[in-house]
């Protein structure tokens, strides 16, 4: 499914809600191209949407876990995977392909950078 992803309107980090579920969105501070994450940290839950990128990593802010943001691999620990959603331009918007989460977007924890309710 297709989420768009609204013009971050100068804000390198926030979150949309799309396809069930609160997604991250961070700009790349280098290449401008956007990473779109599932917004819940996998090793305990956090709003991954309040983390940043930084040394090519996506970090989260509880526990400084680092992500791949091209694979989601956890950088700290084999454990762990951040799933990353490819992300693709059609008449000059940005959309993120993610599958359906049929549980909805309750579950996920409140950040700083959530959208609107």
């Amino acid at each position: 499914m297709l989420v768009p992803i609204p013009d971050g309107q100068g804000r390198r980090r926030w979150s949309v809600r799309g396809a069930g579920r609160i997604l991250a969105v961070f700009e790349h501070p280098e290449s401008g191209r956007l990473i779109v994450t599932e917004a819940r940290c996998p090793h305990a839950g956090a709003p991954i949407q309040d983390g940043w990128i930084q040394h090519d990593s996506v970090v989260c802010p509880w526990h400084r876990y680092r992500f791949d943001p091209a694979d989601g691999q956890c950088r700290n620990s084999t454990r762990y995977r951040l799933p990353v959603y490819p992300t693709v331009v059609h008449e000059g918007r940005w959309y993120a392909e993610v599958p359906f989460n049929p549980l909805g977007d309750r579950g996920y924890p409140r950040g700083r950078h959530n959208p609107p309710e």
